[in-house]
C-alpha cells in the first residue's frame, strides 16, 4: 500500500507531502485518546 495523499483542484492533482498529513493524523489521535480514552467499553 502506498502512503500518498493527493489533493484534486479542478484539473490538477497535487501530491501532499507526507510530513504534513502524518503530523495531522498523530495530533488527531492524541486528541481523540485524551477525550475518549477514559470511557469504558
Amino acid at each position: 500500500m502506498n502512503n500518498k495523499l493527493m489533493l484534486g483542484l479542478r484539473w490538477y492533482i497535487i501530491n501532499v507531502p507526507p510530513i504534513l498529513w502524518q503530523k495531522q493524523i498523530a495530533t488527531g489521535k492524541r486528541k481523540f485518546e485524551k477525550e475518549y480514552g477514559s470511557l469504558s467499553e
